[in-house]
């Protein structure tokens, strides 16, 4: 059967199936679909309850070609001609501040996956007998689904593990004081917005004036502390999930350039700073 024949609310029963303990060949028997269809599904919408598979997926004009992406699943889903193709950042033309309120989740949305939040600076717990505990330089958000609950004495322990730096890091945090969030919570996932602040120039271009999230990027993937990104660099950063994880939670807020005049004071420094990166 063609996955059109299911409504999202009879798709997500499905992936429940499965998630409850059902056999996915029997899955496959039951609804007449194939392996191949059913895994499909679980990597697409995997995590996603009924009320997101209603939402019709928001249109996103680059410019060259038309991305279609479910705003609730940003980080993972995009599609180019229904066909999945990358992660990318959220780039947002707007005058409205309540972009900020939608990052907060100022509505309290519960549905959907859920994640074990992590503050800067929280401590995990070392597995008993050790005492020690590691303090987190960064915040993290870990699906509820990879943090199994452990017993120690009388209490009960989420473990988990994240990557700092780019070494992994896993210890115990308490279940009773633990915060758990939503995909709704944005912010909370590690998304943060990014405004230009230099009226007169594309702040993301002008070396003179980056927003910090760009220079520590830059830092990040400049290895060799030369002052400049080669393809070599650009290759290996990329093969870091904590880099691409850190580069695809961006979004990028700033007034459109595209309404500025050809003499405007943007395009020429946008020009000042691209003429000596040109091919003679």
């Amino acid at each position: 059967m063609k996955t059109s024949r299911f409504s999202g609310s009879q798709l997500v029963a499905i992936l429940k199936q499965a998630e409850a303990g059902t056999l996915v060949p029997e899955l496959c028997r039951e609804h007449g679909i194939s392996s191949a269809t059913f895994y499909k599904w679980r990597t697409k919408f995997g995590g996603m309850d009924a009320s997101l598979h209603r939402m019709a997926p928001t249109a996103i004009d680059s410019g060259f070609t038309r991305l279609g992406m479910n705003l609730t699943r940003a980080e993972k889903i995009i599609y180019v001609d229904q066909h999945l193709i990358a992660k990318v950042h959220v780039e947002i033309f707007t005058a409205e501040a309540g972009v900020k309120d939608f990052l907060k989740n100022v509505a309290d949305l519960k549905s959907g996956k859920q994640y074990v939040h992590l503050a800067a600076g929280a401590g995990l717990k070392k597995k008993a007998p050790a005492t020690d505990v590691t303090l987190l330089k960064n915040q993290h958000a870990v699906d509820l689904s990879k943090a199994p609950v452990i017993k120690e004495g009388t209490e009960d322990w989420y473990e988990v593990s994240v990557t700092e730096d780019g070494q992994p890091v896993s210890g115990l945090v308490k279940k009773a004081e633990a915060e758990i969030v939503t995909q709704h919570d944005w912010e909370k996932l590690g998304f943060q917005i990014v405004e230009e602040s230099n009226a007169a120039a594309d702040g993301f271009l002008d070396p003179e004036d980056t927003p910090q999230f760009f220079k520590d990027l830059f830092a990040k993937i400049d290895a060799n502390h030369d002052g400049e990104v080669d393809p070599g660099e650009l290759a290996d950063a990329l093969k870091s999930a904590e880099t691409r994880d850190q580069w695809t939670k961006l979004i990028a807020h700033h007034p459109t350039e595209w309404k500025d005049k050809a003499d405007a004071p943007k395009w020429s420094k946008w020009i000042s700073c691209w003429r000596p990166r040109r091919r003679r």
